[in-house]
């Protein structure tokens, strides 16, 4: 069996219309289409499963995507988030953190860094990013992709284990 498309016209000929039929194999592109919705949605699974935060940015780290992990981490919406500026959900010091680090981006380079963010409810959430530049056609950087790590229970836990050593000098 064939998956096909059919283009018909009429010609005129001799007093006598006439239909005139293309008829297209689209079996492979039937495929390919199949198996492309397939990655697709294994892709959308992989990025909206996964335990970290992802974050999409344009070239003016404005949200284009972010997955539900890290609207879990700050407690807000997607909808509150995409169109938003990264750096709206932190304070000016991390925010710097940031410009710096896209500055290594613009030039190529993948990063990891420390940055605090503040959770809707006014409490710090630290995170571990890796931020990847995303090019266009031309080779220029577009925006980057990143991946937040929640590690604020490590944060608290070091600051703890500090105190104790500090009380128990």
């Amino acid at each position: 069996l064939l998956d096909v498309e059919i283009f018909p016209s009429y010609v005129n000929l001799a007093q006598k219309q006439l239909m005139h039929c293309v008829i297209v194999n689209v079996t492979d592109r039937n495929l390919i289409e199949d198996a492309l919705r397939s990655s697709e949605l294994q892709y959308r699974q992989l990025v909206e499963l996964m335990q970290e935060g992802l974050a999409v940015h344009d070239e003016d780290h404005i949200n284009t995507y972010v997955n539900d992990k890290f609207t879990e981490m700050l407690g807000y919406t997607r909808q509150e988030v995409i169109n938003h500026p990264i750096t709206h959900f932190m304070n000016d010091k991390n925010a710097a953190i940031v410009e710096q680090e896209a500055q290594k981006r613009l030039h190529g380079d993948s990063t990891k860094y420390e940055l605090m963010f503040m959770h809707k409810k006014g409490h710090p959430v630290y995170t571990l990013v890796a931020s990847t530049p995303i090019f266009d056609e031309e080779k220029t950087v577009r925006g980057s992709f990143s991946v937040i790590t929640d590690i604020t229970e490590q944060k608290l836990a070091e600051e703890s284990l500090r105190q104790s050593n500090a009380e128990l000098d």
